[in-house]
């Protein structure tokens, strides 16, 4: 989705302060110092850079065209792969979004991000939403990637003993085929072979012939 920012507003928007921009005053030195070693934590773990904004003011129309513009306006969009986070308080009420640029494995992971932190910002705490959104990333991630490698697992562990039976079953029906071939089926003219029985005595012969071109073999003898 992509959004014309009028010159002004873009003019307007805040400046990052380093992967923290406080311009809402939320975190303390402490505060800060925890998030932003949280986010160095998430970058080295699954590889995705972190930005938090939190603000009291907005030159756009809602919460989420400001996450769009800042997206453009901080030039995260052509990094790979970024996650955006902003914190928006209009009178005494908090509101948020999260989007990642077009980098960022899995399109689902802002959505997951924003309702799993919806509550604690619907209750104005930021930091505790701040914190958790970080740590939810790293542990969102994780469990995607074990998940689709336990389904890969799934995957090969089922097919392999179809591909172990595979050559056994060719081998047999080629054994098969031939026997057919030798016993049923007529040298000369490919016709199914008749069998009928010469009786001697106590035994008799198992004749198998051809009515088409008069071809015959005798084989084993049977008791009667």
């Amino acid at each position: 989705m992509f959004f014309v920012v009028p010159s002004i507003a873009q003019e307007s928007l805040p400046r990052p302060i380093g992967l923290v921009s406080d311009y809402g005053s939320v975190l303390d030195r402490h505060g800060r110092e925890r998030l932003e070693a949280l986010i160095a934590d998430a970058r080295a773990s699954v590889g995705i850079d972190v930005y938090i904004l939190a603000t009291w003011e907005n030159p756009m129309p809602t919460v989420e065209t400001l996450a769009e513009s800042l997206l453009s306006a901080w030039d995260l969009d052509g990094r790979s792969p970024a996650l955006l986070a902003v914190f928006l308080k209009t009178d005494s009420r908090w509101e948020h979004a999260i989007i990642g640029n077009a980098a960022l494995p899995g399109a689902h992971l802002p959505a997951q991000l924003a309702s799993s932190t919806k509550d604690l910002v619907d209750h104005n705490r930021i930091e505790e939403a701040m914190v958790q959104l970080v740590e939810r990333l790293v542990v969102d991630r994780d469990t995607t990637a074990s998940s689709s490698s336990s389904e890969t697992a799934a995957s090969t562990d089922s097919t392999s003993p179809r591909q172990g039976w595979a050559i056994p079953t060719l081998i047999l029906s080629a054994a098969l085929l031939i026997w057919i071939v030798h016993r049923r089926l007529c040298p000369r003219c490919g016709r199914l072979l008749r069998m009928r029985r010469d009786a001697m005595g106590r035994q008799s012969d198992r004749v198998y012939f051809c009515r088409a071109c008069g071809y015959s073999k005798r084989l084993g003898r049977l008791r009667r």
